[in-house]
């Protein structure tokens, strides 16, 4: 299970940097970037949206190389649905922003508004020592000017501009939606609950919630209880890791315009592991890993 998600990730990295994390000429990222109508006071969004893009496949990277060294060690468990947790948030992201079902305006208004929530964040962050520092007065008053922008350039491309409300971010038209349903859309986007329940699952443990800490807990031998750590248990606990790393693939190598070849083995193989240790096989083609279905 760790060689097929680090090979995933090593794949992915390596045809980031063999492209230099640009769009192949003639795709349609390169268009949208070529031709960007919204290009003003926001700078490029659409360039912008090829930058966060490649920001969150790297950080899915990350988060599977770390589970990869988890899985290895042999010695936690309950830290793996932490880091695929960040793996699936990374994954999803991407996805709805590389979406292929969507037009260059859409895009760009998701990839404006994940620029707005990170603004409100940082101001919010700063917020509560305007009092005390001027320099994070300072750096408020910048943030609102950057918002104000934001607001102008929203009525002149004709969208409609919400400002922050309390502790919700600004936003274009809708609001960004929650975690769980894009886990819902890019993961599981046949059964959504599926998407929502598994997020759920990664969460509880994530966050030491008592619901899913015991939910781990299995009686012993001696009468008292463990760690439910079976091959097969890890693997379908955090099967959305993978599959929403395949959603990410799915959509951003089309878009950038990529050579998807490189991946055309080390998806699948990954598939056909994780399938056959969780007992929910893996119906597409490819090779399958050769390894023990035992070993983690």
């Amino acid at each position: 299970m760790a060689d097929t998600i680090v090979r995933v990730a090593d794949d992915v990295g390596a045809l980031v940097c063999s492209n230099g994390g640009r769009p192949v000429p003639g795709s349609q990222a390169a268009k949208e970037c070529n031709d960007d109508p919204f290009r003003d006071e926001w700078g490029s969004p659409a360039m912008s949206v090829v930058g966060s893009l490649i920001l969150t496949a790297t950080a899915c990277q990350d988060h599977l190389r770390a589970a990869s060294i988890l899985l290895r060690s042999r010695t936690v468990t309950l830290s793996l649905h932490t880091v695929i947790r960040g793996a699936a948030e990374a994954a999803a992201i991407g996805s709805y922003l590389a979406d292929p079902a969507i037009d260059q305006r859409e895009r760009v208004r998701r990839g404006l508004n994940l620029r707005l929530a990170g603004v409100c964040q940082e101001r919010w962050a700063l917020q509560r020592f305007a009092g005390s520092e001027p320099d994070a007065a300072t750096k408020i008053a910048g943030y609102d000017h950057m918002l104000d922008r934001f607001e102008r350039a929203a009525a002149e491309h004709g969208f409609t501009f919400a400002a922050a409300d309390r502790f919700k971010p600004a936003f274009l038209d809708e609001k960004i939606p929650s975690t769980t349903e894009l886990l819902s859309r890019y993961v599981f986007p046949g059964t959504p609950m599926l998407g929502k329940s598994y997020y759920n699952g990664l969460s509880a443990v994530a966050h030491s919630q008592l619901n899913g800490l015991m939910r781990k807990l299995i009686p012993d031998e001696a009468g008292g209880m463990q760690v439910n750590a079976t091959a097969q248990v890890t693997a379908l606990e955090l099967l959305a890791g993978p599959l929403a790393a395949s959603t990410l693939v799915e959509h951003t190598v089309p878009w950038m315009g990529w050579d998807p070849t490189a991946l055309n083995a080390s998806i699948p193989a990954m598939f056909d592991l994780w399938g056959r240790i969780a007992d929910a096989p893996y119906p597409g083609p490819g090779p399958a890993a050769n390894r023990d279905p035992a070993d983690v």
